[in-house]
């Protein structure tokens, strides 16, 4: 009997319908394969956030010993900030697991396992000497474990209410360094000279651990200085040192005769005189003048002439790094700075980072009636580096004494800001200075949510355009398709 003409098309319709849903049955099972194994997202968020950084693929890429990755929540529950919904999704919770994914992926020896502490109870007491969180991130190889919060994944601001909004993702950073830190055999260490009332240096400390250096503050006035650490930094102190703690600065960069330590000065522009600390950096060739510089080109002016930013010294190794990132320094409120010699015996100084041709100084006793263009001076030092080159059994050691015009160099919102060098620069150099074979320096990734910001006229008639206007018009138009169809 002869089939039907309708039974035929019906028949290759089901044939086709079934073709296609093994198909895409079986398209969706190898694309969930493979992304087990390769990252399948597409990144359009406008900071890269899901992108990682060439230095963090090095660093896996060259990673040998086994790391285990510990997030102590369900996935779904991280992802979701913690919050207990497990079908919400946080953007900035999302982008730090997707860190963590990658990372797993990227190399064999990295093990990505999520813990729910209240299910497996036996877990924290693996970890006794550590105070386990939900959601925080727990880095392990051997015999060497690193713990990171959850609020350290990223870079927070407090509102209202002591509520912390992200601003931005550090878990890329933190990761990595936390890799670095069980991974490696030796940490730089680094000391925070206290006991003169310092400006606080909480953003340039978290800096330098996030890079693998091991940061800790000591007093000057009744503490040694850590023979074992390899620099100091001084942050802004508001009073002098005495005779006896500048003879231990000076016992510190001799170390016994061996030298290879550096101390960092940051000054700030509110200072009194400090006559031991100045005439100790004049020995090093550096002299930090009174007054505030400033910057009168306006290829260089970001808010006002004290806010603008400044030159690397083209000239200079150290900074040859963040030259060719393209990467510009900005440090605000600067002390100007001036070489006392170029070289002087074992000693020499070098100009790292100046401000324009048309920068200058304003001294304490400007008068206020005279215009700003009377005091330029071009091209002002805002920082320094002098060294003493000794030859120590027939090879040569060096110490260093780095000198910056500002305490706003290691400012929060400065340094976090992957658009300037600050960051890069100051890991970069204190690595080079103190011998330092590799680091991992990672910009933060904005997560922060964009606000359009309209007059309430315009936002009337935006109200009135997308509630009103376009949903008639619509209406409208399918109505006169349908119609002329209908008497087709």
């Amino acid at each position: 009997m002869k089939k039907s003409k309708k039974f035929r098309y019906g028949s290759f319709a089901t044939l086709l319908t079934l073709g296609v849903l093994v198909i895409a049955i079986a398209v969706n099972v190898a694309v969930n394969l493979l992304s087990q194994r390769v990252t399948l997202r597409l990144d359009t968020t406008a900071s890269s956030a899901f992108n990682i950084s060439e230095e963090v693929d090095e660093l896996l890429a060259n990673l040998d010993q086994p790391v285990t990755i510990y997030v102590l929540n369900d996935e779904a529950n991280f992802v979701a900030g913690g919050t207990g919904n497990s079908a919400a999704k946080d953007p900035s919770f999302t982008q730090a697991n997707e860190v963590f994914k990658y990372f797993a992926n990227a190399n064999d020896q990295i093990t990505l396992q999520y813990v729910n502490m209240v299910r497996d109870p036996n877990f924290q007491s693996q970890f006794s000497d550590l105070t386990l969180q939900q959601n925080d991130v727990l880095v392990v190889s051997g015999d060497r474990k690193m713990q990171i919060s959850s609020v350290d994944l990223f870079n927070t601001q407090v509102v209202a209410n002591s509520y912390l909004r992200i601003l931005s993702s550090k878990a890329e950073n933190a990761l990595a360094s936390a890799i670095l830190v069980v991974t490696s055999e030796n940490t730089t260490k680094v000391s925070l000279l206290t006991g003169h009332n310092e400006y606080d240096a909480a953003s340039v400390t978290e800096l330098l651990g996030q890079n693998n250096y091991t940061v800790k503050s000591q007093n000057i006035g009744t503490e040694a200085i850590d023979p074992e650490a390899d620099a100091v930094i001084i942050y802004g102190p508001s009073t002098d040192y005495s005779p006896e703690e500048i003879e231990k600065l000076d016992a510190f960069l001799q170390n016994g005769g061996q030298y290879g330590k550096t101390v960092f000065y940051f000054a700030a522009n509110d200072q009194p005189e400090l006559p031991n600390l100045e005439a100790f950096l004049e020995e090093w060739g550096i002299i930090v003048e009174p007054g505030v510089a400033f910057e009168n080109g306006s290829n260089f002016i970001i808010q006002d002439q004290f806010n603008a930013v400044n030159v690397l010294n083209s000239d200079s190794v150290y900074t040859e790094n963040c030259l060719n990132k393209g990467k510009v320094p900005y440090i605000p409120y600067c002390r100007p700075l001036t070489a006392a010699f170029k070289n002087s015996g074992s000693r020499s100084t070098t100009m790292l980072i100046r401000m324009s041709a048309d920068s200058g100084i304003i001294p304490p006793d400007a008068d206020k009636n005279a215009s700003i263009t009377d005091f330029v001076t071009g091209y002002v030092p805002i920082m320094l580096l002098g060294q003493n080159k000794v030859e120590v059994g027939g090879e040569q050691k060096t110490s260093n004494v780095v000198a910056c015009g500002s305490v706003y160099y290691g400012a929060s919102e400065i340094i976090q800001n992957s658009a300037f060098a600050n960051a890069d620069f100051l890991v970069e150099l204190t690595g080079t200075l103190t011998g330092r074979d590799s680091q991992v320096i990672i910009a933060p990734k904005d997560m922060a949510a964009k606000y359009l910001d309209i007059a309430s006229d315009g936002a009337s008639f935006m109200r009135i355009l997308f509630i009103g206007v376009l949903p008639v018009g619509c209406l409208a138009v399918g109505a006169f398709v349908f119609l002329r169809r209908r008497h087709l």
